[in-house]
């Protein structure tokens, strides 16, 4: 109910009467008191003066806005026509915005020389006014990963460690003078033992 302002009138009727005479003359006043009448709506009783808001209708159908009318009440008359005190829209569809389920996921590959896996979770949430989730960063719950261990190589039953390098020949000998040998021997190749494979040099001729 919206009040905007009160004002309580009093009204004043004076009257006066005059008695003459040859010996005196009388003069008497007397007040009438009038007092402002209030008004009633929908159970409410509004003073002079004072309004409320009123509606055309209590519902009206989704997205229509509801029509008010300011209702003022003057000396026992209500201005105005609407009867209703509250007004909504109705039919209106709420969309309800559901996180989603959590998301794992385990292809994440290890660092470089590590092996194992890493296991990521996200999760979603739903910002105010939204109608669908938004997912978050992905997050490591679990991670095996770990450095792997440096493997030797064998290479004519001699052990070579990881990084350490070993001299080879493409023949083990070759015939004293032969065409192209050029000094006799070919130069020989570096047999080099990786992590996991003996990686060796072209061979080359003198």
């Amino acid at each position: 109910v919206a009040n905007a302002f009160i004002a309580r009138s009093v009204n004043t009727i004076t009257a006066t009467t005059t008695v003459s005479s040859t010996t005196a003359t009388t003069t008497s006043t007397s007040t009438t008191t009038s007092v402002n009448q209030s008004c009633t709506i929908n159970g409410l009783s509004l003073h002079h003066n004072f309004g409320t808001t009123t509606y055309l209708t209590a519902t009206v159908p989704y997205p229509q806005v509801c029509t008010a009318q300011q209702r003022v009440c003057t000396n026992g008359d209500l201005s105005g026509t609407y009867i209703y005190s509250s007004c909504e829209a109705v039919g209106q569809t709420t969309t309800t915005c559901t996180p989603a389920a959590t998301e794992t996921r385990t292809t994440t590959p290890c660092p470089e020389g590590q092996s194992g896996l890493i296991t990521e979770r996200r999760t979603s949430t739903c910002a105010t006014g939204a109608t669908s989730p938004v997912f978050g960063n992905w997050t490591s719950v679990t991670n095996t990963c770990a450095v792997v261990a440096p493997t030797s190589c064998t290479f004519n039953n001699q052990t070579i460690l990881s990084g350490n390098a070993t001299t080879t020949y493409q023949n083990s000998s070759v015939a004293y003078g032969s065409p192209g040998c050029g000094s006799l021997c070919q130069k020989p190749s570096t047999q080099i033992c990786l992590r996991y494979a003996r990686v060796s040099t072209s061979a080359r001729t003198a």
